[in-house]
């Protein structure tokens, strides 16, 4: 007898889960594993989002300290003596002499730009120095269109990149190319003058936008009057997943005092290139208009490298604010987001 109730407690003992105790378990199961996922994909989503987010402001950083280094120069020029000039009211008066006054002395070809300019203004070789006279593209979505910028001030190898073997180090344009000195009117002997053009162009590679240059550098110098880069100076990107770059310009007033006049040394209202244009059209003369921009106010469109999480950009993370000041959703699969900056021309107001 006490054999046998052994054997039923030792049956007992070695009985399996019944299938409801198995079912609940499963089920218990499943919910922990389940809340593993969801927090696993929500951890990879954020990760995905933050490592997305950091990219396009470190893509904003370089293509923002890229313009603003080189819109920072316009007007540049060391003086090179006094010389007497005739005011607006006909008297002589004393003024500082520039080694580079501008093509043909006109203080006009420092700064000028084109509203709608994707890939940049109709020749990008156009106007090696006589910038103000480069030709905008039409377009009928011009005010959506990419924006273009060309300057030009004096280069020297302190505020470019050195190109050669010191001591016979020389300046160079915005691609690093070899400047070469001009010697055209109103430029001084052995005066290296940099021409940069910089605009929102298309990779024939990737298909994708970015932020490009187009300089005036390299060999040979264009003949004297030629006024066309040479030929070996090709435009070049500088940053990718820049797909939108939108520009407006500071113009200071004017004051007339004792019979001359001068610009005032801020902005008093901020115009596109093409509203610039329409005013110099309307009062006369039209060179003095873009003589009158002291500041530049730049935004740059950024765009993911990747596509956004699944779903991500159908969500409220997904809109901003374009360049335009306009909310705006993306409709690439990609995370988009704007910059701005505003320039200081401190050659124009010192």
């Amino acid at each position: 007898m006490l054999v046998m109730n052994k054997t039923l407690a030792t049956r007992r003992s070695i009985r399996g889960l019944s299938l409801v105790e198995l079912m609940v378990a499963l089920a218990i199961g499943l919910v922990v594993i389940g809340a593993v996922l969801v927090s696993y994909l929500s951890s990879s989503s954020n990760s995905q989002q933050s490592t997305s987010l950091a990219q396009m402001s470190e893509d904003a950083t370089v293509a923002l300290n890229v313009l603003r280094g080189q819109i920072a120069m316009v007007g540049y020029s060391r003086p090179i003596g006094t010389i007497t000039a005739t005011n607006s009211a006909g008297n002589p008066v004393e003024v500082l002499n520039r080694a580079y006054k501008g093509f043909n002395n006109d203080s006009n070809d420092f700064i000028t730009g084109c509203d709608g300019g994707l890939g940049g203004f109709v020749d990008n070789r156009a106007k090696d120095l006589n910038i103000s006279d480069l030709t905008c593209p039409t377009s009928a979505t011009a005010n959506t269109d990419p924006d273009s910028i060309a300057i030009a001030y004096e280069a020297d190898v302190d505020n470019t990149f050195r190109v050669g073997t010191a001591p016979n180090e020389v300046p160079s344009d915005c691609l690093g190319q070899e400047l070469l000195p001009r010697t055209e009117t109103g430029i001084a002997a052995t005066t290296y003058v940099a021409s940069n053009r910089f605009f929102i162009g298309t990779n024939g590679t990737t298909g994708q936008r970015e932020l490009y240059c187009q300089g005036n550098g390299g060999v040979p110098l264009p003949l004297p009057g030629n006024d066309t880069i040479n030929a070996n100076s090709t435009q070049q990107p500088l940053v990718e997943n820049i797909v939108d770059l939108q520009i407006t310009y500071g113009i200071a007033d004017t004051q007339v005092t004792g019979g001359n006049t001068t610009v005032l040394k801020e902005a008093r209202r901020y115009l596109t290139a093409t509203q610039i244009r329409a005013l110099a059209t309307a009062v006369p003369p039209s060179t003095d208009l873009w003589n009158r921009v002291v500041s530049v106010r730049i935004c740059v469109e950024v765009r993911s490298a990747k596509p956004a999480a699944p779903g991500e950009a159908n969500l409220n993370l997904g809109g901003y604010v374009n360049c335009q000041g306009g909310a705006q959703r993306p409709t690439d699969g990609h995370l988009h987001r704007s910059f701005w900056t505003t320039v200081v021309l401190h050659n124009r107001i010192s």
